[in-house]
């Protein structure tokens, strides 16, 4: 993608399309995190649960971006390098299932590791979700078991890259 192109999610009448648009600012800039910090954009429209999981992610060494809705996470994804994504399932605007396949349209499961939470979850919610591009679906409740999968995804994606960062050596 050359500078200043930037990818817009358009909906139209229930219809999702990738578009590519020039957008002249670019109000999501955010400073860069550190070497070694894990870059998790967390995305949930109930501003107390983004407090909550901040506190905790922060605490546990990962650096934190938010995003109040599916549209606001989509259009960050543009403009930064995330290294893993943490969505709640059910949101008002646009469902994290949603948010999940839109963002399969650019990233694979590898390149961005993406993890669904909410409060329950049933088989068929599980099926739904990992189809359209979840690697993950937690109980927001464990808050452990979301940290430990978080990392272990982390490294997933790292040894992705590692791969590919070989295989052009040898190539």
């Amino acid at each position: 993608m050359r500078l200043g192109e930037r990818l817009i999610w358009v909906i139209l009448s229930g219809n999702c399309y990738l578009k590519k648009y020039v957008l002249i600012t670019d109000k999501y800039y955010v400073k860069k995190y550190s070497k070694g910090e894990i870059a998790v954009l967390l995305v949930d429209d109930d501003e107390s649960q983004l407090k909550n999981f901040t506190y905790i992610l922060k605490n546990n060494g990962f650096y934190v971006f938010h995003a109040q809705s599916g549209f606001e996470a989509l259009h960050m994804l543009e403009g930064e390098d995330f290294h893993l994504m943490l969505v709640a399932h059910e949101m008002k605007m646009m469902k994290g299932d949603e948010v999940a396949m839109l963002t399969r349209e650019v990233f694979n499961k590898a390149e961005l590791p993406l993890v669904l939470y909410g409060e329950k979850f049933g088989s068929t919610d599980i099926e739904k979700s990992k189809s359209m591009g979840a690697n993950d679906l937690m109980n927001k409740t464990q808050v452990n078991d979301i940290l430990k999968r978080l990392k272990g995804l982390f490294e997933l994606r790292n040894k992705y890259f590692q791969k590919i960062k070989e295989s052009k050596k040898s190539a």
